[in-house]
């Protein structure tokens, strides 16, 4: 059933999402946005915005009325308090849709960018057309596969780090002049439901960067375990299980004065080891 909220206007519809999900684990999502109101930048959010440490805009959100001015004021709170910005692409179809305003978001601010292989791909066909310098990368191979031809297209465009998944694939990440190939995890049991899998590979991304460190390839092998688990069970969600699991088995000790915690930097080539 549709979910409702009071407004001044009275009881209205908010957003719907129903998931089929087939014998493969695969799933379809047929959504309703619901009201599709503006959504406007309170002071309250403002304020929980530069208290963060990382604000994510969610992709589906530039299918809304408004969403240019709202993005843009998300982010520019953010950038006041060097609060680093990530963003989801949402699906292809919203690249399709609204790429130029993903584009200016991007351009904005947007220091790590979270899109799969076909949404890469459509960000990559109107990316801005700007001449970018020639930077050597002599630890880049030629790519071999559409996400990593799409993460390479898009990482000369993009201010900070491209994360580019692509489901049995694996994922690719591309930053600080480096691409990096991350291989899916695979436990012993075939894949349950594949719901939820991309952001649960954010999530996984977002915690080792803020708190576990290391280079791209350590923080985007925590992303796919992140993702694995996921995928194991039924719904989108990992179980505390299932995150206590994760960390015990991946976690690092790194040095008391590694800037891990809360930092505002990013991997760098040295990683996190420099004082």
């Amino acid at each position: 059933t549709d979910q409702t909220d009071q407004t001044e206007h009275g009881q209205i519809n908010t957003g719907t999402v129903v998931v089929l999900t087939d014998e493969t684990a695969d799933r379809t999502l047929f959504s309703y946005l619901g009201t599709q109101q503006e959504i406007s930048i309170s002071k309250a959010m403002e304020q929980s915005i530069e208290d963060a440490s990382v604000l994510v805009l969610e992709g589906y959100v530039f299918e809304l009325p408004g969403a240019r001015k709202t993005v843009l004021s998300a982010i520019a709170a953010a950038k006041r308090r060097g609060v680093r910005v990530a963003m989801t692409a949402g699906d292809a179809g919203v690249a399709v849709r609204h790429g130029d305003v993903m584009w200016e978001a991007i351009q904005a601010g947007v220091d790590i960018l979270f899109t799969n292989a076909a949404e890469a791909t459509e960000l990559a066909k109107c990316r801005p057309v700007v001449e970018i310098p020639d930077i050597s990368r002599t630890d880049i191979s030629p790519a071999s596969s559409q996400a990593e031809a799409a993460a390479l297209c898009l990482g000369p465009h993009c201010p900070g780090i491209v994360c580019v998944t692509d489901g049995s694939r694996g994922s690719v990440v591309v930053g600080v002049g480096e691409m990096r190939r991350i291989p899916p995890v695979w436990k012993p049991e075939a894949p349950i439901d594949t719901t939820g899998a991309g952001d649960a590979w954010c999530a996984g991304f977002l915690f080792a960067l803020l708190y576990q460190g290391g280079d791209l390839t350590q923080i985007g092998r925590m992303a796919a375990r992140a993702a694995s688990a996921v995928i194991s069970h039924t719904g989108p969600t990992l179980t505390k299980d299932d995150a206590g699991t994760i960390i015990s088995e991946t976690w690092v000790a790194r040095p008391a004065n590694s800037n891990v915690e809360h930092t505002r930097h990013f991997p760098t080539p040295q990683t996190y080891y420099h004082p």
